[in-house]
């Protein structure tokens, strides 16, 4: 449909809202956005911005004291909020900064052939004392991410969830924003997630985060089977095997195998899901499981299994007092309670590659 009907609390009327094609561009709190939030259309219209910034520099030049005032007050403000609100990597940034800055130092009466680190470099080094954008972007991202996470608001609950269901397509027992793992094929592309990228780049670590609990002991969490048994994983085979246990809703070794922890249960190595699906939800698009999917899944399996191809090499031990049946996180919000909710799978199951 053209236009969807939003209920925003139960006790409030309907809004209307327009439904955006996934390739089209809309102007919203300052940035250009896309619904499948591909930041080609923002780096586009910033590349021309900041081309004729330069150009509006170099025709109008200020005196050397007013110089970089205006670039302090006036042009670095006028990119930095849309490149914090957007998720575009460093290189992309750097380029938006690039013709402003050489403009700025021959305005400054500077060499503009130095190298591309030195201007930002301070002048006791030999440098302009000019901060880069990248990295003015990422402080202020992770500024920013805190102090949401640290809201008790509806706005702080949302980022909550957005992180939390992020780390359910991790699918491993360390908090994704406190490890320098980038092997994110597969998980779905979001403001955090390039939040962790820069962190990453810039070795900085950020450890608060939720982690599914284990369920018994031995218990290993579902991602972590694939990086400690398959060797020289491939970037398609990542992705295949983050929809293989997304779509079957599992979080642990415990969720597919049986109660005594000694086999997989029935059904497992079609990658049906197991009869107590996790509670918690899984942000799923729809795809299709081909003999791809089968392949890397099975090949897991048969790791962590002898040749009876049901029976554990490694049995999982007693239950753990673990809580796992509350979820991942809860907000009450103008007395109405939000709590993450279960989806049945989109997905189906065909034997043919794609």
């Amino acid at each position: 449909p053209a236009t969807f009907s939003i209920w925003p609390t139960p006790t409030s009327p309907p809004e209307q809202f327009h439904l955006n094609p996934i390739e089209e561009a809309h102007q919203t709190m300052g940035i250009h956005i896309t619904p499948d939030l591909d930041p080609k259309r923002q780096f586009e219209l910033l590349r021309e911005k900041s081309l004729q910034k330069s150009l509006l520099m170099c025709i109008n030049p200020l005196p050397l004291d007013a110089t970089y005032t205006a670039y302090q007050q006036h042009l670095q403000p006028a990119f930095l909020y849309a490149l914090i609100a957007q998720h575009l990597p460093n290189w992309a940034i750097n380029k938006q900064q690039s013709p402003i800055i050489i403009q700025l130092l021959l305005c400054l009466n500077l060499s503009s052939t130095m190298s591309c680190c030195t201007p930002s470099l301070p002048l006791r080094f030999g440098g302009a004392g000019i901060p880069s954008w990248a990295v003015l972007t990422y402080a202020r991202q992770v500024k920013f991410l805190q102090s949401a996470l640290d809201a008790q608001t509806f706005y702080g609950h949302t980022m909550h969830a957005s992180l939390l269901t992020l780390q359910l397509e991790y699918g491993h027992g360390n908090s994704l924003l406190a490890t320098m793992d980038v092997r994110m094929e597969g998980m779905t592309l979001t403001w955090i997630m390039n939040v962790h990228k820069s962190c990453a780049e810039f070795e900085v670590s950020i450890a608060r985060a939720w982690t599914a609990p284990l369920q018994q002991l031995h218990d290993i969490h579902i991602a972590t089977i694939l990086t400690n048994n398959i060797n020289n994983l491939t970037k398609k085979q990542m992705p295949l095997f983050c929809e293989c246990f997304c779509h079957m809703r599992i979080t642990m070794l415990a969720d597919i195998t049986n109660a005594a922890g000694t086999h997989l249960a029935p059904g497992v190595h079609a990658l049906h899901q197991p009869v107590y699906p996790s509670i918690y939800h899984f942000r799923l698009h729809p795809f299709t499981i081909t003999r791809g999917h089968r392949h890397i899944w099975n090949s897991c399996l048969d790791a962590i299994t002898t040749s009876n191809q049901h029976q554990l090499q490694q049995p999982l031990g007693a239950w753990t007092p673990s809580q796992s049946t509350h979820r991942p996180y809860h907000h009450q919000y103008s007395f109405t309670t939000f709590f993450q909710q279960d989806l049945p799978s989109p997905n189906i199951i065909v034997n043919v590659d794609t």
